[in-house]
């Protein structure tokens, strides 16, 4: 399954089908216990990879429905390490 299935748990996340394959067994049941607590990760209808609180990419079938999505919401900035 790809090590232990990265690239399968991040095209899970935007909604794309996956293939992994690996020849160690116990990399297999590692990479399919993770993809089993994986969830498709959307802001809206729009399929986006997050990282550190911050939105990573976007599926560019999915860039009309983001842009959609923040013309009509609230934008929250998270603020953090300021010094005094």
């Amino acid at each position: 399954m790809c090590g232990v299935g990265t690239t399968c748990i991040a095209a899970k996340k935007l909604g794309l089908h996956y293939i992994g394959n690996d020849l160690d067994k116990d990399y297999c049941e590692i990479a399919r216990r993770k993809l089993a607590d994986t969830k498709e990760t959307k802001i809206g209808d729009a399929y986006v990879s997050i990282f550190m609180d911050r939105v990573m990419s976007v599926k560019n079938r999915d860039v009309p429905k983001i842009l959609e999505y923040i013309k009509h919401t609230p934008i929250y900035i998270k603020i953090t390490n300021i010094g005094t």
